[in-house]
């Protein structure tokens, strides 16, 4: 089985990138177990997080904060390629496990602190200095994992020609047409 995490302090694109992949679906069938919600898409994908129009904290940040025993449960059955963005589930433990049980490519986005600002202030969010900063603390411990590190590709999406193109790069991994599934 396969897993596509992407990570990143908040405003670097995350949710921005999932959604342009699931644009390249017909279509998505909604999906719970317990508290994993999600989206099973052609080939046997799991979406975990929900993607509401017009939200602008979507993916993983709209689950439960009680959704991590559920989610042990799907990533132990083995049953989905799995895939999810956002600060719920980016968690060392998840991110092992998937390394250990899954062949993973863990998307770490960035953007430069203008480029961070400018988002902010953009969508109007209120998440305060103090929150992002345990961000920046929490994924930089997090890499510390040399297993995880190791399959970690970085990137920072400037354009939307940046971010339609590694959606589309995704989709070709997670579905077997890049040669190596």
């Amino acid at each position: 089985m396969k897993s596509i995490v992407i990570g990143g302090v908040p405003a670097t694109g995350k949710t921005t990138l999932m959604r342009f992949f699931l644009e390249l679906f017909s279509s998505r069938r909604p999906v719970k177990h317990g508290l994993v919600y999600g989206y099973l898409l052609q080939g046997n994908i799991l979406v975990v997080g929900k993607y509401e129009q017009e939200q602008v904290f979507a993916g993983t940040d709209r689950l439960s904060m009680a959704v991590q025993p559920d989610f042990d449960i799907v990533l132990e059955s083995r049953q989905y390629n799995l895939m999810f963005e956002g600060d719920r589930l980016f968690i060392e433990k998840n991110l092992q496990k998937l390394c250990e049980q899954y062949d993973t490519r863990i998307i770490m986005l960035s953007a430069s602190e203008n480029e961070l600002r400018q988002r902010h202030a953009q969508r109007a969010d209120d998440q305060s200095d103090t929150f992002l900063k345990s961000r920046q603390t929490k994924i930089a411990n997090i890499m510390k994992n040399e297993l995880i590190k190791s399959h970690t590709e970085t990137y920072e999406l400037q354009t939307i020609a940046q971010a339609t193109a590694l959606s589309q790069d995704m989709h070709r991994w997670i579905m077997g047409k890049d040669g190596k599934g």
